[in-house]
């Protein structure tokens, strides 16, 4: 199977050193830095709920987060719990799933984020398995903002984190004000693509599922827990590697079966909506001799060929 590696940086660095080298602050002379280049910068929106965008050109990425100076928030201003109730999140506060990606696409069509390597957008709704389960609903605490996530798709399958959520852009919307608090996963798609051997035990496969997947799943009494899975989806997982030669951490989307989780009793602790496994042989029997939370080395892949700005058609291939 393919393994994709994600690479690091944009093109055009050294040319907008340059740029810079040429504005005189009065402090220093930036025209004498040699072989410079620009790796990070920062724009700051001054005006009512501005944004601050920080760009790092080194790992190609940009984040948008508010800019906190310039947001109002009336219960910013409370000094009793009396007025932080006031402001306190209700059930009925929280917009439809519909109306909160209406929100997030504005935002994006807005700001002109390249969504053209994304599927559709998924709300991250988490609380609701939570809220179900609370034992004293009137005590819940609500989310004050709630995310949205355009997954990332990669050969038409969708790509997950760890936990068996769908992994790409995601953007933030806060509940009270209706407006988007921030954007990240905004990065550059380029990628060597490896060759590694693909594990067709069902056995094994079937084993893994049943631990919970990825990073495995443990209740604080450890006992079992049952739950049922519907047929997998095939897609991409998010896996990190230490590379020791190098001194870093690098991002590897891993073919993996995607088991989405059909019925959770409503005492148990499980809150997974996904259940992933990894299909490279290496990763999987790795995982089930000692299943934890942490990167383990893969074998060596033979380079087949460097892929930029990898777009396919957001479309998820499902096995029956």
């Amino acid at each position: 199977s393919l393994v994709y590696k994600k690479t690091e940086g944009v093109a055009g660095t050294r040319q907008l050193a340059q740029m810079l080298q040429t504005v005189n602050l009065g402090l220093v002379n930036l025209d004498a830095a040699r072989n410079s280049a620009l790796q990070q910068f920062t724009i700051i929106e001054d005006r009512d709920f501005g944004y601050i965008i920080n760009v790092d050109l080194k790992e190609g990425s940009i984040s948008i987060n508010e800019n906190y100076e310039r947001w109002d928030r009336p219960q910013n201003r409370c000094r009793d719990e009396r007025c932080f109730n006031q402001y306190r999140i209700r059930e009925n506060d929280i917009q439809s799933n519909s109306e909160i990606i209406k929100i997030a696409n504005q935002f994006a069509e807005e700001y002109g984020l390249n969504l053209s390597s994304y599927g559709e957008p998924v709300v991250g709704d988490s609380w609701r398995i939570e809220y179900a389960r609370a034992q004293n609903p009137s005590d819940f605490y609500f989310p004050q903002a709630v995310s949205v996530v355009y997954p990332l798709i990669i050969d038409g399958q969708r790509v997950f984190d760890p936990s068996g959520f769908p992994t790409g852009i995601q953007i933030s919307v806060d509940i009270l004000l209706d407006k988007v608090t921030g954007a990240y996963g905004l990065t550059v798609q380029n990628y060597e693509r490896s060759l590694y051997d693909t594990s067709t035990d069902v056995d094994k496969i079937k084993e893994f599922a049943k631990r919970g997947g990825m990073y495995g799943y443990y209740t604080l009494e450890g006992k079992k827990e049952e739950v049922k899975l519907d047929n997998p989806e095939r897609g991409f997982v998010q896996y990190y590697k230490y590379n020791q030669e190098k001194s870093k951490t690098e991002t590897l989307l891993v073919p993996a079966l995607i088991f989405p989780v059909a019925e959770i009793p409503k005492e148990a602790q499980f809150i997974k909506q996904n259940v992933v496994v990894p299909l490279v042989t290496s990763i999987l029997e790795e995982q089930l001799v000692e299943p934890r939370p942490v990167p383990v080395p893969l074998d060596e892949p033979v380079i087949l060929e460097q892929v930029d700005q990898v777009q396919d058609e957001p479309e998820a291939a499902v096995e029956e």
